[in-house]
């Protein structure tokens, strides 16, 4: 499987040194937990558009945006064991997160990605072989289970 791993640290590696200082507050320190309409999304796209047209070897550029929220501030004293609370929130909108995600290809082995950090924080792929290939993503979460993206179509022409 064609996988990237992030060159940055990712949001449950923020999430610990971030829970750290509300352990450390006692319990009228204040921390953030999922609001009761709590979401995380992932949204994916390239610089081509919705419909993503290259030829072999030609380079597709990738970003992504995370949403998570909302996150409501309480007592550390009313969190109850085992839920998951930071000492502040993360953003609600993280612009550009290509490089801190997971991308995986089906048909998997004909893609590469570049590893190098960008400026931009987007991701580059480029696919080895003509025909039509699915990319998808999922990122690490605040507070549960990794979550996945759109799926973006990709056409690639000999």
């Amino acid at each position: 499987m064609n996988r990237r791993f992030p060159s940055r640290p990712g949001p449950l590696a923020w999430m610990l040194v971030a829970a750290l200082p509300g352990c450390v507050g006692g319990d009228d320190a204040v921390v953030y937990v999922p609001g009761t309409t709590f979401r995380e999304e992932l949204h994916v796209g390239a610089d081509r558009g919705p419909v993503i047209r290259a030829e072999v070897g030609e380079p597709i550029v990738l970003s992504a945006q995370r949403r998570s929220g909302p996150w409501r501030a309480v007592r550390a004293s009313e969190v109850p064991e085992g839920t998951c609370s930071l000492a502040s929130p993360p953003l609600e909108l993280e612009a550009e997160v290509a490089d801190n995600i997971t991308w995986s290809v089906i048909p998997e082995g004909l893609a590469t990605f570049n590893t190098g950090i960008r400026e931009d924080r987007t991701r580059v792929v480029v696919f080895e072989e003509p025909g039509s290939y699915r990319l998808t993503a999922e990122s690490a979460s605040w507070c549960g289970e990794p979550f996945g993206g759109d799926t973006l179509e990709v056409e690639i022409r000999g």
